[in-house]
């Protein structure tokens, strides 16, 4: 039986392995990151995961898929290729699958291997469920979860102040979460202080800001609009292009060298973007060619507004933080996680905040290595909950149940009663966020239902049914709900796949 550490990225997947006490990156198509991106063309009976499948995805975008993290926790959110649909967790089946073949190659044999696979610090209840089960679908034997915050911690805490007290702040931003943890560390435990972030930012995003950005001057230049989705939408295309599959094949040109200028920004102060021929216009090519500065570039009005949004993340946690009575001088060290934390102005923002040693080595394969480190440490890891967890009432609002920030694993009781007169069933909306007075705000996230049958008909309110909610070490979340007149209840680990949206 062989363990492995998975980190299951937005843009990129990263496996290790712990062999002899040494971890190990595990090479996938001789690469020690795969992209996290699938493409399937029925017509022609390809189906392909990672580099090779990215390369596809730039002459063919119709049936290429990526960046599907993020609605990990949206069974209904669904992505095509070649006429057929797919799930966020059939696309990290996918990626899962390929990693295992990997796997088997490294070792040069097939057995039962058990993976750890890492997920944000903000991910739902159910986008942590969703990823456990991608992984039983690929075939592994067993699946643990662990947050990427606190693998990072665990690949570095022991080497760093193996008996003394330290305070971790944790910034993994990532292609598509921004992530934040401050973790204590006593020698003994690890503990999760305060957590934050943005699962809605992340690289992907500043790749996005870098296409508009160039689809912005070639527009003023040219005055061609590759913002439209099809050629239908302008009569300029119309004329340029003799197909849409033409167009579509220019703006994933566009956007393949958008990626390249977003990272050469990272070590760069400045950028050729040379993209070549656009389409012929007039009987003359139409080539482009610009420069970016990163001072242009942060400027932007999209990206100032994402710089904005992480800045006040950070914030965030550092205000929940002085309610712990811990300020940003009793932070000892910070750790870049994250392809992301290569951009200059994110390490500048989080210096500027908080005077602490930085540590800043592999960012892009630390969490993997801390999810192979999860499996030979002794030290107990006590992580918190991000969001409220409850139940819809009267009024809209979210009953909770636990608490924001509670220390987990965690029992936790609440009784409810009926509202009408001879009431047979009651039925109980599960939902998770942190702004309980509106059940129904964007920032809440619905995560099922549960029914009670069988409850003793009695006057409204007189019937006594108690709801426990059972949080484990893995954030996965059992709910029993029991009539304590006749002892009937019903319990459920919500089962994602089963929910009807």
């Amino acid at each position: 039986m062989k363990k492995i550490g998975i980190d299951l990225g937005t843009t990129n997947t990263v496996v290790t392995i712990n062999d002899n006490d040494q971890i190990k990156i595990i090479p996938i198509d001789n690469d020690h990151l795969v992209p996290s991106v699938f493409y399937y063309n029925e017509k022609r009976k390809i189906k392909l995961v990672g580099k090779r499948a990215k390369n596809r995805g730039l002459m063919d975008p119709d049936n290429y898929i990526k960046s599907t993290k993020r609605s990990i926790d949206s069974p209904e959110k669904k992505f095509t290729a070649s006429n057929k649909t797919f799930s966020s967790e059939d696309i990290a089946v996918e990626i899962l699958s390929k990693v295992k073949e990997a796997i088997y190659q490294y070792l040069g044999h097939e057995e039962k291997i058990e993976a750890v696979i890492t997920v944000p610090n903000n991910f739902t209840t159910n986008a942590v469920e969703n990823t456990k089960n991608a992984g039983i679908r690929a075939g592994f034997s067993k699946v643990e979860t662990l947050k990427e915050p606190i693998a990072s911690v665990l690949a570095y805490g022991e080497k760093i102040r193996p008996d003394n007290h330290a305070i971790y702040f944790v910034c993994d931003f990532g292609g598509g979460t921004f992530d934040i943890a401050v973790i204590k560390y006593d020698g003994s435990e690890y503990e999760v202080i305060a957590t934050g972030g943005n699962e809605k930012l992340g690289g992907d995003d500043f790749t996005n800001a870098m296409i508009d950005y160039l689809n912005d001057q070639i527009m003023e230049k040219e005055a061609l609009d590759y913002s439209l989705e099809s050629i239908e939408d302008n009569a300029l295309l119309k004329m340029v292009y003799d197909s849409d599959v033409t167009y579509q094949r220019t703006k994933a040109k566009i956007a393949q060298k958008a990626e390249t200028a977003k990272l050469a920004l990272s070590y760069e102060t400045s950028v050729n973007v040379a993209i070549g021929e656009l389409c012929v216009k007039d009987n003359q090519s139409v080539i482009f060619e610009c420069d970016i500065s990163s001072v242009d570039f942060n400027q932007y009005p999209k990206v100032k507004r994402l710089w904005r949004d992480y800045q006040e993340a950070i914030e965030e946690v550092i205000e929940k933080l002085k309610r712990e009575d811990i300020g940003t001088s009793d932070i000892d060290h910070v750790i870049f996680v994250g392809g992301s934390m290569n951009l200059p102005e994110a390490k500048r923002i989080v210096q500027e905040l908080i005077p602490a040693n930085i540590l800043e080595d592999n960012l892009d394969t630390i969490v993997a290595i801390g999810a192979s480190s999860k499996m030979t440490t002794t030290k107990q890891i006590i992580p918190r909950v991000n969001f409220n967890l409850g139940l819809k009432v009267e009024g809209d609002k979210i009953s909770v149940i636990i608490p924001e920030q509670s220390k987990y694993p965690i029992e936790a009781s609440k009784m409810y009663t009926t509202i009408y007169d001879n009431q047979k069933e009651i039925s109980f909306e599960v939902y998770e966020g942190n702004a309980i007075d509106n059940v129904y705000d964007r920032k809440n996230h619905w995560l099922g239902k549960l029914i009670l049958n069988g409850i003793e008909q009695t006057n409204a309110g007189e019937a006594r049914v108690k709801v426990t909610f059972s949080l484990n070490q893995e954030g996965i979340l059992k709910i029993t709900a029991v009539d304590l007149s006749n002892n009937h209840q019903v319990n459920t680990e919500l089962n994602w796949q089963e929910l009807k949206y």
